[in-house]
């Protein structure tokens, strides 16, 4: 698996023990993983005990040991950088287990967390009950206690844990179309470098470039109906001024200065850079990224039944 996702063009690959290790040692796993944490903590829970554990069950939750509202004990356990430390450590997997009875200790002292954590039928508690205090030395503690579980619970090949396992060859002449089902992951992460419609090859650097340079082709080329473009806006691309003149301009940039930036004519300048402004001149919105570039292209191709291959756009 690890070779097929290095050989693909766009590098997909899978972290090394290294890169798990500084990673989950400094983020905020609670917040930052919202959608896996628990199912993360469950497995490694079952990995641990080879017991299994029903993570959907709404009584099994996840239990920040170090609460997160400091009462008078806690910033006494902490010591005297508690405030610090709370800001540091409270979302990290080292202040995090499983429990069953998260709303029962909530803000409970560290003490009280221990008589009732020692009931629990989690092995997580024996990594907290068997501390005689909870500082940033225990946290620190269980963090690597954690992150080897981890790595033990999800484990790469022997020959991949601390290699970069990716694929350094060099590919040429990569190209795809817009309407190709995975263009949007194929254009995050890389850079552009031509845009083929057609007959014409269009020198671009950025995915600003190519969103830009695609509605100018279509704009002068009259087989395609650009007014079109302009009253569709909202089922093109998911808002409604994402062109437009101007005296429009004008009056968001009056109101948020900060929007001035956001949008490009069709020669890719941004307003105070352009020489003439009237009222009509065109303004295109090009604050979004890679892959809703592929998607706004995409829908534009099928509206005017553009063939799959008469657009792409040549990589780096």
């Amino acid at each position: 698996m690890l070779e097929l996702l290095t050989t693909m063009f766009y590098r997909l690959r899978l972290p090394n023990d290294n890169e798990m290790k500084s990673t989950l040692t400094s983020m905020n796993f609670y917040e930052g993983l919202k959608q896996y944490s628990k199912l993360i903590l469950g497995k490694i829970e079952e990995h641990n005990t080879k017991v299994a554990v029903d993570f959907r069950n709404k009584k099994v939750t996840i239990e920040h040991i170090m609460p997160q509202t400091l009462e008078d004990s806690w910033k006494v356990e902490l010591g005297e950088h508690f405030s610090e430390i709370h800001k540091t450590y409270l979302h990290n997997i080292g202040n995090l287990i499983l429990t069953e009875f998260n709303s029962e200790i909530g803000n409970k002292s560290f003490e009280e967390k221990k008589r009732k954590l020692a009931t629990s039928s989690l092995n997580y508690r024996l990594d907290v009950i068997n501390r005689n205090t909870w500082n940033e030395e225990s946290i620190k503690g269980h963090q690597t206690n954690m992150v080897k579980w981890f790595l033990s619970t999800f484990p790469l090949p022997e020959e991949f844990k601390e290699k970069p396992n990716w694929n350094t060859q060099k590919i040429e002449n990569t190209s795809f179309s817009p309407l190709d089902s995975d263009a949007g992951e194929m254009a995050e992460g890389n850079k552009p470098v031509e845009l083929l419609i057609n007959d014409d090859v269009i020198k671009v650097k950025t995915w600003q470039d190519v969103f830009i340079r695609f509605l100018k082709y279509l704009k002068d080329n009259p087989a395609y109906d650009f007014e079109f473009i302009l009253d569709n806006q909202t089922e093109l691309f998911r808002r409604n001024e994402t062109i437009i003149k101007w005296s429009s301009l004008k009056e968001l940039i009056d109101a948020k200065v900060d929007l001035s930036s956001r949008f490009k004519t069709f020669n890719g300048k941004v307003w105070d850079k352009e020489k003439e402004l009237n009222d009509d001149l065109f303004f295109v919105h090009i604050n979004i990224s890679a892959s809703a570039c592929m998607a706004r292209i995409g829908n534009m191709m099928q509206k005017f039944n553009m063939a799959e291959n008469s657009v792409e756009i040549r990589l780096k």
